[in-house]
């Protein structure tokens, strides 16, 4: 039959296989091409609000602190699973692509309200530094890529880490983050001068087992510190510093007696408010890596104590390129492989037991015995050989000189004394032939 009813029916069955097949090629498509960088994002509504940056060009390259650590050895024995990392700053956009396993978190600095967003965007690189994940054509992830991220933000949008916090808004995200189970604090920020609350609050994450690292804090190009001496001058503090990429003690990082340990934090790869990666610099970088890196610690050996945790990090840390002053470069580089392969020993060097007499032993005795009758051989024919050589000498010279002489002396003899007596008379010649004639 020929009629409308008929000649529709072959139509849906071969838009269907071709609809199926375009699927597939986009889909094809879509997988090798991988994830797209997204572009910048608009400018923020709050024009105090830094403003995101252009991606990377070079997005699909390994940032120097990967390189520097061996990131894919490390991934091998830990990534940070199970353990939750404080990030104690701005707040943190949890729209970052790569960025997971982001908790609300707190705003202490406004007293209310979750922290999973980013005005300044300083959190969000730190956060990046400690768990970005990986994902495909793009080189940086983060030191622990498993663990979990719990923002708090204790300055007000329009502010930065230049700036001053408020103490109380420290301390109340000192105790927050203990109460939310942080077993790892990274502190960005700090203030000027001691302050009684905020002590009691590090106190209480030390002795609630939680591992406290804080910067020591930038100073500007003059010189000048910024507002961050404390939390990382309290005891039991890990105060961290940063190196630049050529492993020198980056300019703007504030030398400090009590600083721990460094880590990369000038022109470091890390996520940005706006979907993109920026690079970026600050001592708060460099106790984001050591915050990672003490939560790779913490999930491979969950049994570790805060204490233990930290004199591991500085037990394995290495000394740095630029040098090993304490103020610059405090006990070293922050070394992931060392802290989570290498084996401290706990007690003092045993003292090394005697040595067993060679009779225990008959076979060394044996080899001890065949050793000192060589030894004597070896003298004895050396002595033999000498006195050849000596005796070779001598002859070398006589020989040839009492052949020349024909083996006569070397001296004539003395000639026969005469004996000692009166002479004969005289002969006489003349005398009378008569004489002699009468004579015979």
């Amino acid at each position: 039959m020929r009629d409308g009813h008929t000649l529709s029916q072959p139509l849906p069955a071969l838009l269907a296989p071709a609809l199926a097949a375009l699927a597939a090629v986009l889909l094809a498509l879509m997988v090798t091409a991988g994830p797209l960088v997204p572009p910048a994002a608009a400018a923020p509504s709050n024009p105090f609000c830094a403003q995101a940056p252009q991606p990377l060009p070079n997005a699909a390259g390994t940032p120097w602190p990967q390189v520097e650590f061996g990131s894919d050895r490390t991934r091998l024995f830990s990534q940070g699973s199970g353990v939750t990392v404080a990030v104690i700053d701005s707040g943190v956009d949890a729209t970052s692509p790569q960025l997971g396993r982001v908790l609300p978190g707190l705003d202490t600095a406004a007293g209310r309200g979750a922290a999973n967003t980013d005005c300044a965007g300083t959190g969000t690189q730190a956060a990046g530094i400690i768990a970005a994940k990986s994902l495909r054509n793009i080189g940086f992830h983060g030191i622990a890529p498993a663990a979990t991220i719990l923002p708090v933000r204790v300055f007000e949008d329009t502010q930065g880490v230049e700036h001053p916090v408020p103490a109380a808004a420290l301390a109340n995200a000192i105790d927050y983050a203990v109460q939310q189970g942080a077993t790892v604090l990274s502190i960005s920020v700090g203030i000027a001068a001691d302050d009684p609350a905020v002590a009691t609050a590090v106190q209480q994450a030390q002795d609630n087992d939680v591992l406290v690292v804080a910067a020591v804090g930038d100073q500007n190009d003059s010189g000048t510190p910024f507002f961050s001496e404390y939390p990382a001058k309290y005891p039991g503090v890990l105060a961290v510093g940063a190196l630049d990429p050529y492993g020198i003690a980056w300019g703007n990082s504030r030398p400090a007696a009590y600083l721990d340990l460094v880590a990369p934090g000038a022109d470091v790869v890390t996520t940005q408010i706006g979907k993109v990666l920026a690079a970026a610099s600050g001592t708060r970088l460099a106790a984001a890596y050591v915050a990672g890196v003490a939560a790779l610690v913490r999930s491979r050996y969950p049994q570790m104590k805060a204490d233990q945790v930290a004199h591991r990090l500085t037990a394995t840390a290495v000394a740095a390129p630029g040098g090993t002053d304490r103020q610059d470069y405090g006990l070293g580089l922050v070394n992931p492989y060392g802290a989570l392969t290498d084996t401290l020993a706990d007690t003092k060097p045993a003292t090394i037991p005697g040595l067993p007499p060679a009779s225990v032993d008959p076979v060394r005795a044996a080899h001890e015995a065949a050793w000192a009758r060589g030894y004597r051989v070896a003298w004895w024919l050396t002595g033999a050989a000498g006195v050849l050589v000596l005796v070779t000498l001598v002859l070398a010279v006589a020989v040839p000189y009492g052949r020349r002489r024909r083996w006569r002396p070397g001296f004539a003899p003395p000639p026969p004394q005469p004996a000692d007596e009166e002479p004969s008379p005289p002969v006489l010649l003349f005398e009378d032939q008569q004489q002699l004639q009468d004579h015979r």
